[in-house]
């Protein structure tokens, strides 16, 4: 990071949903990056609103709106929503899904589609800013290549492309499978199409990077990294056995990830008769996952929790056995941020250098994610050693501030 002042810069924020309050993934992640920007630069936020992000936060879409507004006018920001057309019911997110299938976008873009902001997008004057920031590729079906090329830069908060060929191969329905695999090529199409305009970009990992970069060789790609608030303090009264996963489970990794915990795992916890409880918290589950928890008296879905700090206090260790997504998952750090010990599998790491039996346990397999669960509770296996190593990770590679102000000072430095 340079040593000098930063130099203050005109910066467009171009949002595909709007960046409060920080919880759950993506707002953690563009509320993070944007704090020390707000600080140091003149900010003007365009954000498409997604009705779904903001309902469980508040009464209304309204009030969430309006609390938003003043959050960010108090930090300086000018700040204007834009309606999603593709949002407005459950009957148009279908027919868009159905639609995609006949269109060369895929639905990630079709999705995002909003005439309100083409049209204000449309009447800006790009001259007046100094940096462009496109919090997702797919916005880019709003914008095509208007902004200028030279001072914009696309965020990405995972690679989409090889996250939809991860879904399409473990897809066991033929139809299903074929979508998905479709939608990856017509992601990774057009990603490559605007890469070739838009050359300058910014992911949460490495392995990121590598995937952009095997798209369109040759692209400016800066690695910045998924942040959590690090915790200078934090209280653990962790109970044996007590074992946590938090996530949206409306979220399809999320919910693959626990059904799969609960059809893979869970029966071989009943049949040993191991002493664990498993605490299950995230919005809208399905009924399918309340089902089949209902076979376990270990297991409670809780659904969304407005204070999870007992949670995180009195669990030993934080369940996280992913078989699909992609990006920097900030459920995993935000439990290594607590002192949790993370179980999580090569997909819950990415992005995140934990090394396996020192600051959190790697596992792939249910054989080897079993074993880990009875030696945790047979033999506290040392689990707040690894859980202070993974907090500690976090403080030195993965503290939003410290990443915040990096991204401040690349803004800054950009010509």
């Amino acid at each position: 990071m340079s040593s000098h002042p930063v130099q203050k810069k005109r910066v467009l924020w171009i949002n595909h949903f709007v960046p409060y309050p920080p919880k759950g993934g993506l707002l953690i992640r563009t509320h993070g990056l944007l704090d020390k920007v707000l600080d140091d630069h003149e900010v003007t936020l365009l954000c498409l609103v997604q009705p779904r992000l903001l309902a469980p936060y508040f009464e209304s879409v309204e009030k969430g709106l309006s609390e938003a507004k003043e959050f960010f006018e108090s930090r300086g920001a000018r700040i204007q929503f834009f309606s999603m057309d593709n949002e407005k019911t459950k009957w148009h997110r279908l027919k868009t899904a159905g639609l995609s299938l006949i269109t060369d976008n895929p639905y990630s873009v079709n999705w995002l589609h909003s005439a309100a902001l083409k049209a204000a997008a449309n009447e800006l004057n790009y001259d007046s800013f100094d940096y462009i920031h496109v919090d997702t590729m797919g916005l880019l079906g709003n914008l095509g290549t208007t902004l200028p090329a030279d001072k914009t830069v696309v965020n990405h908060h995972n690679a989409e492309h090889t996250m939809m060929e991860r879904r399409a191969e473990k897809e066991t329905q033929w139809a299903k499978k074929r979508y998905y695999a479709i939608e990856a090529k017509k992601i990774g199409r057009f990603d490559a199409q605007m890469m070739r305009h838009y050359r300058n970009h910014i992911v949460c990992s490495p392995e990121d990077k590598n995937a952009l970069s095997k798209l369109v060789p040759g692209m400016n790609v800066d690695v910045v990294p998924n942040g959590v608030a690090f915790k200078h303090e934090v209280e653990r009264t962790p109970q044996v056995g007590k074992l946590l996963f938090i996530g949206g489970l409306d979220w399809y990794p999320n919910h693959d990830a626990i059904t799969y915990l609960l059809e893979a795992v869970c029966p071989l916890i009943k049949q040993h008769n191991i002493p664990i409880h498993i605490d299950i918290i995230g919005k809208n589950p399905a009924t399918s996952i309340k089902n089949m928890a209902s076979r376990y008296d270990f297991v409670t879905i809780h659904g969304y929790v407005d204070d999870i700090n007992v949670f995180y206090r009195n669990a030993q260790a934080f369940l996280c056995p992913l078989r699909d997504g992609g990006g920097t998952k900030l459920k995993v750090l935000d439990a290594m941020n607590y002192g949790l010990p993370v179980i999580g599998s090569d997909i819950a790491f990415e992005g995140i250098t934990v090394t396996h039996n020192e600051s959190g346990y790697v596992v792939n397999s249910t054989e080897t994610l079993f074993k880990t669960l009875c030696e945790l509770v047979q033999t506290d296996k040392n689990t707040e050693s690894i859980g202070q190593k993974g907090r500690q990770l976090v403080a030195e590679k993965y503290d939003s501030k410290t990443i915040s102000e990096r991204y401040s000072h690349l803004i800054s430095e950009y010509n």
